[in-house]
């Protein structure tokens, strides 16, 4: 109640928990479009991100930025340090990279610029942060970041602009809150011994 009474629109927050700030509980793939590049390229990228996270056995959950962009989100167990969850996150960039050149860049310096689509690995620092599920974004339109199913981004039917502070309490009251797995789901990563 604080925060809106100073007039906060948007809400970004890090992936991890006040009481555990050092350890993130997820990891968090930001995936933005080049300025000639679509959403829809951006839908064909967290389709590949996640058939290799699921060929790793992890489940993982997409939601829009309230951008032009999308988050995916693989929710952790305790115990795993920013360093080595950055450095999982960059090697799975990196293999998607070298599987779709023609469609992803690793972010190393501008983004959002040509015909890829930017994959920023190093969301998962620690300082670091991702527009909030539910979150209003301070745009035209009151566009709302916004949790979605596999199917969504399969169908390749949804667009950033669907999701608004007027459509979004019919969603969850249909859909429920799809980001709460993202919560409460504690799934170890493939890590080398650290």
């Amino acid at each position: 109640m604080w925060l809106a009474n100073q007039g906060s629109i948007e809400f970004h927050l890090w992936t991890s928990r006040i009481d555990q700030l050092k350890q993130p509980d997820q990891v968090a793939f930001d995936l933005d479009p080049g300025d000639a590049a679509s959403f829809k390229d951006v839908l064909k990228v967290a389709l590949k991100l996640h058939d290799l996270l699921q060929n790793s056995g992890l489940e993982a959950y997409p939601k829009t930025s309230g951008g032009q962009g999308l988050h995916v989100y693989v929710p952790l167990a305790p115990g795993h340090r920013f360093e080595a969850v950055r450095a999982w996150a960059k090697s799975i960039a990196q293999q998607l990279e070298q599987a779709s050149p023609h469609l992803v860049d690793v972010a190393h310096g501008a983004t959002h610029h040509g015909d890829q689509v930017t994959f920023d690995y190093a969301q998962n620092s620690i300082g670091r942060n991702t527009a909030a599920p539910y979150t209003l974004r301070a745009r035209p339109g009151a566009p709302v970041s916004a949790p979605l199913t596999w199917d969504e981004v399969e169908t390749g039917r949804v667009k950033p602009a669907d999701f608004t502070i007027k459509t979004m309490p019919q969603r969850i009251e249909r859909a429920g809150d799809l980001f709460e797995p993202v919560l409460k789901g504690k799934q170890p990563l493939p890590l080398p011994d650290d």
